[in-house]
């Protein structure tokens, strides 16, 4: 059985580059030659909308909705489904999920990876920083294997590249950096 690397995009914040994260990580192993499905789990389907209107690529574009207002295990089992499925068939799957309560931390452990797009503002970092402090017993687990955490700035500013709003005292969780995004970038 194939054993796909599994990448959650997710933040509990709309606005910050979930669905642009997705698309260009989807572009970018497809053109590196691995089979690539993006499991879009967002309501709206921007990433895979972005998707199925660009230069075809090759990749699976999938928009499978959670039933968040389900709730109970009702989202964890849908998103479970849809992994493994996407997964046998696939060298790598990025999954686009803007985060609600309503999800189970548990589906944090079906992946390799979690990023999460933040900006460097104030109340987008502290926001952050309580999400996934909420989540720290995935990301410090002994009992499973914790998924990779990568926090990804995004559009940032000259002045802001100058602080240090990625420490351990705001983020007491073990994390990797990713190269900020600039403000003026276009993705």
């Amino acid at each position: 059985m194939k054993s796909a690397f599994k990448i959650l995009v997710t933040s509990q914040k709309g606005g910050v580059g979930k669905s642009t994260l997705s698309a260009n990580l989807v572009a970018f192993f497809q053109r590196a030659g691995k089979t690539t499905t993006l499991l879009d789990f967002d309501l709206h389907g921007s990433s895979s909308t972005w998707l199925q209107r660009a230069p075809a690529l090759g990749a699976v574009i999938q928009h499978h909705p959670l039933p968040l207002s389900m709730g109970g295990n009702r989202p964890l089992l849908d998103a479970r489904l849809h992994l493994r499925r996407a997964a046998s068939s696939s060298d790598v799957v990025v999954a686009d999920l803007t985060w609600s309560d309503s999800m189970a931390g548990e589906l944090l452990f079906e992946f390799d990876a979690v990023l999460v797009p933040t900006s460097v503002s104030e109340i987008e970092l502290v926001t952050t920083a309580t999400f996934l402090s909420r989540y720290s017993w995935v990301f410090d687990s002994r009992l499973h294997r914790p998924p990779t955490l990568l926090l990804c700035p995004t559009r940032v500013s000259e002045v802001q590249l100058q602080s240090d709003a990625f420490s351990k005292q705001r983020f007491p969780i073990r994390f990797l950096l990713a190269p900020p995004v600039l403000e003026s970038q276009s993705a």
